[in-house]
């Protein structure tokens, strides 16, 4: 068998019915009927040599076979469909964005805004995230395509990338109790404990060490941890300093043990940036991205628990009638 000798139709086809694990649902999406697509799929099966699908009482599942042709033509069908959205004079979709996150000492307003992002894009596609520890890689994987776009604390830099900021967060050091107690003065506790650091935070490592120069503050010790948690269990019992998100912080219960202080009378504030590759601009996944960063309220359909049924288009007769507000 030969390049040429298969049908590309059919292979589209089957992509599609391998997607949606039911030929009516595919036959919908394709605007054929679900007999024309049987056909199709037996004469793919005759070319291949092999079954691609069990039919069983529970519809189609793939076989063996199947399942490894899928994932050939899940990447070179969505691959296709960028290709076509970024060309394209009218929304497209139907592909999966990924979205590469820095990891922090604090995540929670970079999620919220993902968790919008995805209610904006559901209708056209699924949303994955990935996490990168480097600032710098993080920006080498959207360049090569690896991530569709990226949240950083570092402005990214380059003529092939834009980016918005999005937010900010607010970091404030913390320790024990305790130690705080034993001091007259918060900046005078630097001597005595070392300060834990994030290795693989740099932004705000820099914001933090050059946040205590400003304020003649001298640190007798850094401590390096790839261990969030852990710089928090060792601030907690008065072993070091830390840096902490205060939102986060309030949100994980830790109050009750630390105590949590700034430097005078500015805070140390991190930018969130968003960023994307200038030549996704036509794409629909990149709209949805910049029509999110101009929105001054969260997306009209995020407290609706309803949208992701609404989008799937579940007939009535498999759903229960909604329940009433004030009866359970």
């Amino acid at each position: 068998m030969n390049l040429k000798d298969i049908n590309w139709n059919q292979i589209y086809y089957f992509y599609e019915v391998a997607r949606k694990q039911s030929l009516k649902k595919a036959s919908k999406v394709l605007g054929v009927s679900s007999a024309t697509l049987s056909e199709h799929i037996k004469k793919l099966e005759k070319t291949l040599g092999f079954d691609l699908f069990h039919r069983n009482h529970k519809g189609l599942i793939l076989s063996k076979d199947g399942e490894a042709l899928f994932e050939y033509t899940k990447d070179m069908f969505e691959t296709g469909l960028r290709m076509v959205d970024s060309i394209s004079t009218s929304p497209l979709g139907g592909y999966p964005v990924k979205v590469g996150v820095l990891d922090t000492v604090s995540d929670i307003k970079s999620l919220q805004f993902i968790s919008q992002y995805y209610d904006t894009y559901a209708p056209y596609g699924i949303v994955h995230t990935g996490r990168e520890y480097n600032s710098d890689k993080l920006l080498d994987s959207l360049l090569q395509g690896q991530f569709d776009w990226i949240i950083t604390t570092s402005k990214p830099k380059g003529k092939m990338i834009d980016s918005a900021e999005i937010d900010k967060f607010t970091i404030a050091f913390c320790c024990s109790k305790h130690l705080k107690e034993r001091f007259k003065e918060e900046r005078d506790m630097f001597s005595a404990v070392p300060l834990a650091l994030n290795n693989w935070d740099q932004t705000l490592n820099k914001n933090v060490i050059k946040h205590l120069q400003d304020h003649n503050v001298a640190v007798e010790e850094i401590l390096e941890t790839d261990h969030r948690e852990l710089a928090l269990m060792l601030a907690e019992r008065g072993r070091c300093i830390t840096v902490v998100d205060r939102e986060v912080i309030k949100e994980q219960g830790w109050l009750s043990n630390i105590h949590i202080f700034d430097l005078g009378e500015e805070p140390i504030e991190i930018p969130i940036y968003c960023a994307w590759k200038k030549s996704t601009n036509k794409m629909i996944s990149t709209q949805k991205l910049e029509q999110l960063i101009h929105m001054s309220t969260k997306p009209m359909e995020y407290n609706n628990p309803e949208l992701m049924i609404k989008i799937a288009e579940i007939p009535s007769d498999k759903l229960q009638e909604k329940q009433k507000k004030g009866k359970s």
